[in-house]
């Protein structure tokens, strides 16, 4: 199977992201076990920290919070600041057209010189007035 060379990681997938597969996994074997009915005749303290919908710990952890809009207030536009943005924007898009442009030129010189050439030593290969003496070497 062929797999294109930006797909491929340096490192394997499961090195990279270990922990978080790990609790993943771990995490959706909890809630199978919680449908299933597996934690129903335990102990208070293993339903409370094995099951998925009694745990608390997404309810409970302060640093999981939903986003809103306009959690942090009105945002402030300053003319300025737009027109900065719009002239960098500007620029890149500028730079970005003669890069393009600057591409398509090389490529069109490499390609007359590549079609060009192997014309031009045919011809003098066949063509007696090529200026080529063997007597004289």
């Amino acid at each position: 199977m062929f797999i294109p060379h930006m797909w491929k990681l340096k490192q394997p997938l499961f090195e990279r992201f270990a922990v978080l597969l790990s609790v993943g996994i771990v995490w959706a074997f909890a809630a199978l076990l919680t449908v299933a009915g597996a934690y129903q005749n335990r102990p208070l303290q293993t339903q409370f920290s094995c099951r998925v919908d009694r745990s608390g710990l997404v309810s409970g952890a302060s640093w999981i919070r939903f986003p809103y809009p306009l959690q942090w207030g009105t945002p402030n536009v300053d003319a300025g600041e737009v027109f900065l943005m719009l002239a960098a924007a500007f620029v890149s898009l500028i730079e970005v057209y003669i890069q393009l442009k600057m591409f398509r030129l090389i490529f069109d010189v490499v390609a007359d010189l590549i079609l060009f050439f192997p014309l031009t030593s045919k011809t003098y290969e066949n063509s007696t007035s090529y200026p080529v003496s063997t007597t004289n070497l």
